[in-house]
């Protein structure tokens, strides 16, 4: 009898690999815990001296993750993987000294999550982390805890809109309405680099200046607790310092329209804390710690 049971499980994960290899775009759901797949971020993406930001995934994310590493992200997913295991990958990283400044957790597709599994990921990534958040597909409570999150917390939490953004394009999603197939996985990996541009490095040539030189100093403003000074250092006769602290205020975290926020201090660059972009370049405005 055991020979036989053996001999069964043997004949159901060769039925698995066939049924994966005929359908590649379901390959996700297929024997889904025991597929683990991981990229490291491609050199030459990114002009941050900081780790590359750094995601967690579930099943969802197993096709994403080549594409991932090629845009600079850090990437390790796993089927069935749930939040406490994504806390856990966290909490060792950051003993081992390895954790980046940004880190994010596309989870809650295996098992809802709430607001005390986010303030545990925000107490292990620590106070100077920023945490990403991905909402899922399947569940309507998760997603709402991730957004009440970033609402509470809009200078440390990253919200990543995967449900609103994939919603236009009903195509990605394969017929269980969660994994997806190679468009959505470059779909995906398209909506996180874009959230994350901020983090992973201005262009090369915006060549942002060193110091204020003939712009203009702009006084000091008190965000999440933390005290920075403000400057315009490219276009200070075409700004007033009142706009530049309200840029500051906001921080890198918030879609400012015609403005393209970069976190300096968490990729690694100097001398600035984070630096605003207007769309056309001809203004730049800085803010740094005292």
């Amino acid at each position: 009898m055991g020979r036989l049971l053996r001999w069964g499980r043997w004949l159901c994960a060769l039925a698995a690999l066939a049924l994966a290899a005929l359908l590649p775009a379901a390959a996700p759901a297929v024997d889904a815990c025991h597929t683990e797949r991981k990229a490291g971020a491609q050199r030459g993406s990114s002009t941050a001296r900081a780790r590359a930001p750094y995601i967690i995934g579930d099943s969802t994310m197993l096709l994403a993750t080549p594409y991932l590493g090629r845009s600079g992200i850090e990437a390790d997913a796993r089927g069935c993987r749930q939040m406490s295991a994504g806390i856990q990958m966290l909490a060792a990283r950051r003993r081992s000294g390895t954790l980046p400044n940004v880190d994010i957790l596309a989870l809650g597709a295996n098992g809802a999550l709430n607001s005390g599994d986010i303030s545990r990921a925000l107490s292990t990534i620590g106070r100077e982390r920023i945490l990403g958040l991905v909402t899922p597909r399947n569940s309507a409570s998760s997603a709402s805890a991730m957004r009440g999150a970033a609402h509470a917390h809009p200078h440390r939490v990253l919200l990543i809109d995967w449900v609103g953004y994939s919603s236009a394009h009903p195509s990605w999603v394969v017929g269980d309405g969660l994994h997806v197939g190679d468009p959505g996985a470059r779909g995906f990996a398209r909506l996180v680099r874009g959230k994350l541009e901020p983090f992973i490095g201005p262009p090369r040539s915006l060549k942002v200046p060193g110091g204020v030189g003939d712009g203009a100093a702009c006084g000091q403003v008190k965000r999440d607790g933390a005290a920075l000074n403000v400057f315009v250092i490219r276009g200070s006769d075409r700004l007033s310092c009142s706009r530049a602290r309200h840029l500051v205020r906001l921080g890198t975290l918030r879609r400012i329209p015609n403005w393209r926020p970069y976190d300096f201090l968490r990729t690694g660059r100097k001398p600035w804390s984070d630096i605003y972009v207007r769309h056309d370049r001809k203004i730049i405005v800085a803010s740094r710690r005292p």
